[in-house]
């Protein structure tokens, strides 16, 4: 039996957002909102993510911040919203410069290059005042924009669709293997950005 022909290489590469071209939440803006609100840490951290799939849907900032201020009882607190908005905004945006770098060198290259992320729009404005996204993506995917958040197989088709790429030569990469292994359902490749030398895996798997 003749053997498989090899894979093409590697046309297009998207990025997730969190965890991949950022580093992980900032523990000192963690604390300070739930010491913010008077929680303690475990019942703010429950009550933060319990809520953020909705807000990564489009529910407005005030209104998912009141929503976790109510599981805290605490709403007497609401004049806090604008400081627990720009604090987890901060605790979002310690970048992971290599990785757009990278982003910029395979454009360079001639790869279409996107990212797709579960994402609000108060943190995507400061990523966009600090980064020249149009240096770095030819498109960008928001869950608050499409009204789709990963896993869902239509977010990835929206991402190829809109850079124009075949799925068997498009990387998807992000630090959750359940956000992979969907990518890998529609056909695409998949990369798990964790582990040891996460960077380094990546820049192998992209061929780069």
């Amino acid at each position: 039996m003749s053997a498989a022909p090899d894979r093409p290489a590697v046309q297009a590469v998207i990025f997730d957002y969190g965890m991949v071209l950022s580093r992980a939440q900032r523990r000192a803006d963690v604390a300070a909102m739930h010491r913010r609100v008077g929680a303690g840490a475990r019942a703010f951290r429950t009550a933060y993510w319990r809520h953020r799939p909705a807000y990564d849907d489009g529910l407005d900032a005030t209104t998912y911040w009141l929503r976790v201020l109510r599981d805290l009882r605490r709403l007497d607190r609401r004049d806090e919203i604008d400081t627990l908005i720009e604090r987890d905004v901060s605790s979002w945006t310690d970048y992971r410069r290599e990785a757009w770098q990278l982003a910029a060198r395979l454009r360079r290259q001639g790869r279409r290059v996107g990212m797709l992320s579960n994402a609000v729009p108060e943190i995507v404005a400061r990523i966009r005042k600090d980064w020249d996204l149009d240096r770095c993506f030819d498109d960008i995917v928001l869950s608050y924009e499409v009204g789709l958040l990963k896993p869902d197989p239509k977010i990835y088709r929206a991402a190829l669709d809109r850079l124009g790429v075949a799925a068997e030569v498009t990387l998807f990469t992000d630090d959750r293997a359940v956000n992979v292994r969907a990518a890998e359902k529609v056909g695409m490749r998949g990369f798990v950005f964790a582990g040891p030398r996460p960077f380094e895996r990546l820049k192998r798997a992209i061929g780069s």
